[in-house]
C-alpha cells in the first residue's frame, strides 16, 4: 500500500489548490490563517457567487504545481523518487512533471545496481543541473553539478562539434563500463558536454583490463572523432593515431546558401546554444525550415 503524505505547513500568504467547498473541485487560493484544529482559512483567487473565503482540511489542499519557466538551474528540492529504472530515477520536485535522476547523477562513482541505492516513496536532496528545450529537466544528486552554458544541455551538438574541430581536450571520467567510458569534458564558453570513449580508442595497444587505463574521477587527454546518432552523441579518442571522421567537418559546417535568398531587412528568430570568447553562438532557422550556425 502506497503512503501518501499530508502536507501540513501552510503558512500565511502561500498558494494553494485547494477543495471548494460549493462544488468539491480544486481551486487556486490563498493561505490566510491556521485554524486551532488544524485546518485552514483559504481566499479564493476567482469569485463566481461562491464564498470568498472558506475553512479548507489540509488532506484537501495541495502546493500548485511549479511552472516550467520558473525552473532555474543550481535548484535544490526535496523530491519523492516515484519510478526507478536502470537508467537513473523519476523525481517529483512539485513541477507539472517529473525530472530525471539519472543514474551518473547519484554519486560521484559507478552505480552497480541503482535497486540498492534508491525506492519509489524514497525522499531525496537534488538540484536542478540541466534543462532541456523539450520542457523536460534533469536532476542531481551532486552539488555544484550542471550541464552546459547556463546549466542547459545541448540536444543537439553537431555545431560544438564544429566548433572543437580536433583540438585536444581535457576529460573526466564519469562512469566506466565493459566496452568504454564516459567522459565529462569542459569546452571554452561550455561548462561542460558529456561523451564516450571506446575500449579500442584508449591505447594504441590492444587494452586486456580497462581498469588498468582508465577509472572513475581521472583526467584524460582525448579529442573529438565523430558525431553520431542525430547529433547528440559524440565520440572520443585517447590514441593519437587515430584520425577524426573525414565527414566530420564537411556534414556539421555552416550552410548559408538558403539565407541568402532572404532580405537583408527581414528579422529571423534564432536560439543561443552556448557562449564562447569569441562570442554568441546561435542556431538560425529560416522560413523554408534550413538551419545554420552563426
Amino acid at each position: 500500500m502506497k503512503i501518501v503524505k499530508t502536507k501540513r505547513d501552510y503558512r500565511i500568504g502561500d498558494e494553494v489548490f485547494a477543495k471548494f467547498p460549493e462544488d468539491c473541485l480544486m481551486y487556486l487560493g490563498t493561505v490566510l490563517k491556521r485554524n486551532t484544529d488544524g485546518t485552514f482559512q483559504v481566499r479564493w483567487e476567482n469569485v463566481d457567487g461562491g464564498p470568498e473565503e472558506s475553512v479548507v482540511s489540509a488532506n484537501d489542499m495541495k502546493v500548485p504545481p511549479i511552472p516550467y519557466d520558473k525552473l532555474k538551474v543550481g535548484q535544490v528540492y526535496t523530491g519523492t523518487v516515484t519510478r526507478v529504472e536502470e537508467v537513473g530515477a523519476f523525481v517529483g520536485v512539485g513541477a507539472n512533471r517529473e525530472g530525471l535522476l539519472h543514474v551518473s547523477d547519484i554519486f560521484m562513482g559507478r552505480v552497480d545496481d541503482i535497486h540498492t541505492l534508491l525506492e519509489e516513496d524514497q525522499e531525496v536532496k537534488v538540484w536542478t543541473c540541466a534543462l532541456d528545450d523539450d520542457s523536460k529537466f534533469r536532476l542531481t544528486m551532486i552539488m555544484g553539478r550542471r550541464y552546459g552554458q547556463g546549466g542547459r544541455r545541448f540536444t543537439n551538438l553537431s555545431a560544438l562539434a564544429w566548433e572543437i574541430g580536433d583540438e585536444w581536450l581535457d576529460g573526466e571520467v564519469v562512469r566506466v563500463v565493459p566496452c568504454g567510458a564516459f567522459v565529462d569534458v569542459k569546452v571554452d564558453g561550455v561548462e561542460q558536454v558529456r561523451g564516450f570513449v571506446h575500449v579500442s580508442h584508449m591505447s594504441e595497444t590492444f587494452v586486456e583490463d580497462i581498469s588498468s587505463v582508465v577509472e572513475v574521477g581521472k583526467v584524460v587527454r582525448l579529442r573529438l572523432v565523430d558525431v553520431r546518432g542525430k547529433g547528440e552523441k559524440l565520440s572520443f579518442s585517447m590514441r593519437s593515431s587515430v584520425v577524426p571522421n573525414p565527414a566530420l567537418k564537411t556534414k556539421v559546417a555552416p550552410d548559408f546558401g538558403t539565407f541568402l535568398k532572404i532580405a537583408p531587412s527581414t528579422w529571423l528568430k534564432g536560439r543561443v546554444n552556448w557562449l564562447s570568447p569569441k562570442g554568441a553562438f546561435i542556431e538560425l532557422t529560416e522560413p523554408g525550415g534550413h538551419r545554420a550556425y552563426l
